[in-house]
C-alpha cells in the first residue's frame, strides 16, 4: 500500500517490486501522483490540544495556499459534517493523558486531514485497529458514503465483523503474499467453494471463515485457489484495465501541481498551533522548565570550578 499511495517508489535500497501501477490508463511511478492520493497511516498522529476543526483548518491552510478563508470556512464546515465530528468539533483531541475525543472520532479526524485536499483516491493502512465495534462501524460508513460520492477508498483490515464485511465492495484476499481471491465481495463465499470446496455455513461471519481457512488449510490447498485466482480473475482484471485505458487516453497529465503555502503562511500556523499548546497544556510547560531548571543546576554543581 505504501508502493501504491506514492509514499515509496518502485525502485529503492532493500526494494524489489514486480509489476506496473497506472493512473488514468498511463503507467507511472505512483510517486508522481501522490499529491492526488490521501494516505490515512494506521497510528494517529494528532496535537492533543487542539479540536477537529482547527486541525483540519490547519491542514487547509498549508496545504491549500490558492484558497481564500472564506472558502477553506467552507470546506472544512463541510467536511466535519460529512465526517460526523460536527458535536465534537471544539473538543481537543486527547492522548493517553489528557481527556478528549473518542478514538473513532479521532480515526475521523485524521481522515478529513488528508481529505481537505480533494483527493481522487484514498488509502487507509488498518484504520479499524484499536476501535470498539461502534467505533469501527461507524468510521467504515463515514467512508462507505465518501465512496458513494465518488472517491475510490481502500482499506485494509485483518478481521472485519459481519456488519462491516457487507459495507465493503470488493474484496482483495491476501496469503503469505500471495493473492487468493480480487473481486466482488458477494462472489468471494462462490469462489472458495467452487475451487476448493470450502463451504461457508449460513451462521458464519464469511471473513472469519475465509481467514479460517487460509490459517488452518495445507499450503497447497492455497495454492489451488491462488491458481484459480490467477486463471479467471485476473483475466477478468485485465479487460477492464484494457477498457478503463481507452476511455482515459485523452485525460490530463497525473503529475499535479503542489498548493504549498508561502514559508511565511507556515511559520505564522506553526506558531499559533505551538502556543495555543502552551495555553492549554500549561502544566506540561512547568514541568519542562523545571526540568530544565534542575539539570542546569546538575551540571552547574558538577563543573563548578571544574
Amino acid at each position: 500500500m505504501n508502493v501504491l499511495g506514492g509514499r515509496q517508489g518502485l525502485k529503492g535500497p532493500g526494494r524489489s517490486f514486480k509489476g506496473a501501477v497506472s493512473f488514468n490508463g498511463r503507467v507511472e511511478d505512483p510517486v508522481h501522483f501522490r499529491n492526488r492520493i490521501a494516505y490515512v497511516m494506521q497510528d494517529d498522529t494528532l496535537v492533543a490540544t487542539s479540536t477537529p476543526e482547527e486541525i483540519l483548518r490547519f491542514s487547509a491552510n498549508l496545504r491549500l495556499a490558492d484558497t481564500n478563508r472564506k472558502e477553506v470556512n467552507e470546506l472544512v464546515s463541510n467536511l466535519l459534517d460529512s465526517l460526523k465530528l460536527t458535536n465534537c468539533k471544539d473538543t481537543v483531541v486527547g492522548n493517553e493523558i489528557i481527556k478528549g475525543i473518542s478514538g473513532g472520532e479521532r480515526k475521523r479526524t485524521s481522515v478529513g486531514v488528508e481529505l481537505i485536499t480533494k483527493p481522487e483516491m484514498i488509502f487507509l493502512d488498518e484504520p479499524l485497529t484499536g476501535l470498539d465495534s461502534y467505533a469501527a462501524t461507524t468510521t467504515v460508513k463515514v467512508l462507505k458514503d465518501l465512496a458513494a460520492n465518488g472517491v475510490p477508498v481502500m482499506i485494509t483490515v485483518h478481521q472485519p465483523s459481519s456488519e462491516i464485511f457487507a459495507m465493503f465492495d470488493n474484496i482483495v484476499v491476501i496469503s503469505e503474499g500471495c493473492i487468493v481471491y480480487d473481486g466482488p465481495r458477494k462472489e468471494l463465499v462462490n469462489f472458495f467453494y467452487e475451487n476448493g470446496g470450502y463451504k461457508c455455513p449460513s451462521n458464519y461471519n464469511p471473513a472469519d471463515y475465509v481467514l479460517y481457512v487460509l490459517q488452518t488449510e495445507p499450503r497447497e490447498n492455497i495454492e489451488v485457489l491462488v491458481d484459480a485466482y490467477k486463471a479467471y480473475f485476473e483475466k477478468r482484471m485485465m479487460s477492464g484495465i484494457d477498457e478503463l485505458r481507452g476511455k482515459a487516453v485523452q485525460q490530463a497529465e497525473v503529475h499535479s501541481k503542489a498548493r504549498v503555502a508561502s514559508l511565511r503562511v507556515q511559520l505564522r500556523e506553526l506558531l499559533k498551533r505551538d502556543f495555543r499548546d502552551i495555553i492549554r497544556n500549561p502544566t506540561v510547560q512547568i514541568i519542562k522548565f523545571c526540568m530544565t531548571v534542575f539539570m542546569g543546576l546538575i551540571m552547574g554543581c558538577v563543573f563548578f570550578q571544574a
